[in-house]
């Protein structure tokens, strides 16, 4: 590309223009948690308690997936995806 250099994405180089829309957001999360914390709020600790034996029972599988070629082709992609956005 002609013109000034491409811009270097990392840590916090893209703040400013993304702050307004991770205030909003934030705050549609916020609003969803409010409407559903009636329902929600009563059985917290038994979704809890499920999330975390979901999580253990999903956590081998991730990691096989960590080192296998499909997740080496994965990081090969996103590195691509991310080169072509910085240009």
């Amino acid at each position: 590309m002609r013109g000034s250099p491409p811009r270097a994405i990392g840590p916090g180089t893209l703040q400013p223009e993304l702050t307004p829309l991770i205030n909003q957001i934030e705050n549609l999360d916020n609003e969803g948690f409010t409407a559903i914390s009636p329902l929600y709020l009563p059985h917290r600790t038994q979704v809890l308690s499920a999330e975390t034996q979901l999580a253990g029972a999903v956590a081998p599988l991730a990691q096989s997936l960590d080192s296998s070629p499909v997740a080496a082709c994965l990081v090969d992609v996103e590195s691509i995806l991310t080169g072509a956005a910085a240009n």
